[in-house]
């Protein structure tokens, strides 16, 4: 019986191996079609760094988006309302 539940994890484990080494076979293949050479990063700690500067440089965007969109939609009689409504 314990034989029987080993087998199907490894087997388990070999057919999802399987199929994702499919799946990154079929994007690369995809890229060399298109003459693009695919990036293969074998280096964990450089990716992780470069997804954690993409994360900053996109959170930096929107809050500049969203400070110029304060900017832009400033309007003074919700500021006024605002005031009074803090002052009271």
């Amino acid at each position: 019986m314990v034989e029987l539940v080993i087998g199907l994890c490894v087997g388990t484990i070999f057919f999802i191996v399987t199929i994702l080494a499919y799946t990154l076979g079929i994007k690369h293949g995809k890229l060399l079609s298109q003459k693009i050479v695919p990036e293969v990063n074998f280096n964990p700690i450089q990716a992780i760094t470069k997804a954690v500067e993409q994360h900053k440089e996109k959170v930096e965007a929107e809050e500049a988006s969203n400070d110029l969109d304060a900017l832009l939609n400033y309007n003074i009689e919700t500021a006024l309302a605002g005031i009074k409504r803090v002052n009271s």
